[in-house]
């Protein structure tokens, strides 16, 4: 039995460099394929990243000689119609192919995905390895009762099934390591901003739940938040084996909050500092996490393991406005500056929500007021898109007059789904080219960053400055011609 998985090149992005941002294969495919390896070692397993492998989908169809099951992952709604495309022609080609769709984008849909595009065959809800593995070996074995498996929908006798229920790994340790060894690393090598870069994650789930996320639903039990991790020493074997076998040299840290566990991260720190592994790394943090590391010493020796850049979920400084979103973590910003000032080896970026259901020219202004001041190396700005499957959906999309299609095509979270209360949606999208503007200009820092004595916040604000002033101009007119399509409608 053969299993293919595939990654689309990834179109609109404005703003980010698209291949760049968009080249490694999901987290989602290398531990799907990982865990099938694990427990169907016969099973034939091939994974096309059209990125890495500068291909379309005419090579692709071409260089299938069989397929008996296309996995189908997609986690941004945004992207859909492309997925969904690739598959409906490989089925076209393939009539006896099964179909397994799954990741944020199907789960949250599932039933109505399941009743648009008929050459799905299953969908799989939530984590999806176990329920995977057992729908393979139901396939082995030509059996056709699937009633048993949880979170699963599939088709029989012209009907829609939907089984209830999920399956959660406890022990992230039983997970098999990402499966690295099935892509052709070196193709990945070549682009220069991903040379030695492997993605990987310690964690699932997240302590909280925000209204306006679908991520931590995805891996959650009973419809609550479900935050698990592998343990520390696990996670530096496996990056031991990642620096050893596959060259790895920066890791990128896939988890939603990488900085829950403060004992987690001392033990990981110690190990990685015991072992003498040369490796750096990304994270995404929280920043009242960040506070709590800083003020006992983990950050430091975070930093001493590899630690060398930050994303963190800033939002809104507004309490009030935090609060519409289900998230409570207002911290001074002063906490950033000391970061930096401590650590001046990390590169910090910031991410901000814009376009809220109370924005006005006040807020607007406080943001930009706020935001300034904060000591950060680079930002990014996203307007809130009512995500499917989240408590900010179900609130949102009956007030739009837009198909749900549209709404995921509008959702690049660089076009203003939804207009608030006192803007509409041109005049925030208007004022959300002025913020960037105006965020952008900072001429001490940007000159700083690029002549620092640390490479990584040297590279990367090189990287920025290349960005900006070599291909803003572009993508900003092709923003304008994007957001003037989007609007129109």
């Amino acid at each position: 039995m053969k299993v293919v998985f595939y990654e689309i090149k990834k179109k609109g992005w404005p703003f980010f460099g698209v291949e760049e941002d968009n080249f490694f294969t999901p987290m989602s495919i290398l531990c799907l394929s990982a865990y099938i390896k694990k427990h169907l070692p016969k099973i034939e397993i091939e994974i096309y990243d059209f990125n890495a492998l500068n291909m379309d989908f005419k090579g692709f169809l071409s260089t299938l000689s069989d397929v008996d099951v296309l996995m189908l992952t997609n986690d941004f709604s945004l992207f859909a119609e492309e997925y969904e495309s690739v598959a409906k022609k490989v089925k076209e080609k393939f009539p006896k192919v099964k179909i397994i769709a799954g990741g944020c984008h199907f789960s949250a849909t599932a039933e109505y995905s399941m009743r648009k595009l008929k050459f799905i065959d299953f969908i799989v809800k939530g984590e999806g390895e176990i329920p995977i593995v057992l729908l393979l070996k139901k396939f082995l074995n030509n059996d056709n009762d699937y009633e048993e498996i949880k979170g699963i929908l599939y088709r029989k006798n012209g009907e829609i099934i939907i089984n209830k229920g999920e399956y959660i790994i406890p022990n992230l340790d039983e997970l098999p390591l990402p499966g690295y060894s099935l892509l052709p690393l070196k193709e990945y090598y070549k682009n220069n901003f991903w040379r030695g870069k492997l993605p990987y994650f310690h964690s699932r789930g997240c302590t909280k739940s925000c209204n306006f996320c679908y991520g931590w639903k995805q891996f959650s039990k009973n419809g609550r938040s479900c935050y698990r991790s592998k343990s520390a020493s696990r996670c530096v074997d496996e990056i031991e084996t990642m620096v050893n076998e596959f060259n790895a040299e920066y890791l990128w840290f896939c988890d939603g909050t990488f900085n829950v566990d403060e004992k987690w991260e001392k033990k990981f720190c110690e190990e990685i500092i015991k072992r003498g592994i040369k490796i750096e790394f990304f994270a995404f943090m929280r920043l009242d996490y960040l506070k709590r590391d800083l003020d006992s010493g983990t950050l430091e020796l975070l930093v001493k393991a590899g630690l060398r850049d930050i994303w963190i979920g800033v939002e809104r400084y507004d309490k009030s406005l935090l609060s519409k979103l289900g998230k409570e973590n207002v911290v001074s910003y002063k906490v950033i500056s000391e970061i930096h000032k401590r650590f001046p080896e990390v590169f910090i970026e910031i991410h901000l929500l814009y376009g809220l259901e109370y924005e006005n020219i006040k807020t607007t202004f406080n943001f930009f007021r706020h935001t300034y001041f904060i000591d950060y190396d680079t930002f990014s700005i996203h307007f809130i898109a009512p995500l499917e499957g989240t408590v900010l959906f179900d609130k949102i999309f009956p007030k739009l007059n837009m198909k749900r299609e549209r709404l995921w095509k509008t959702g690049d979270y660089m076009t203003p789904v939804m207009a608030s209360k006192y803007l509409g949606r041109i005049e925030l999208k208007i004022l959300y080219y002025i913020l960037n503007a105006l965020l952008l200009f900072r001429p001490l820092r940007f000159i700083k960053g690029l002549f620092s004595k640390y490479p990584v916040r040297r590279k990367r604000t090189r990287r920025l400055a290349y960005i900006v002033i070599g291909e803003f101009t572009y993508y900003l007119i092709l923003d304008i011609i994007n957001t003037w399509r989007k609007l129109k409608d």
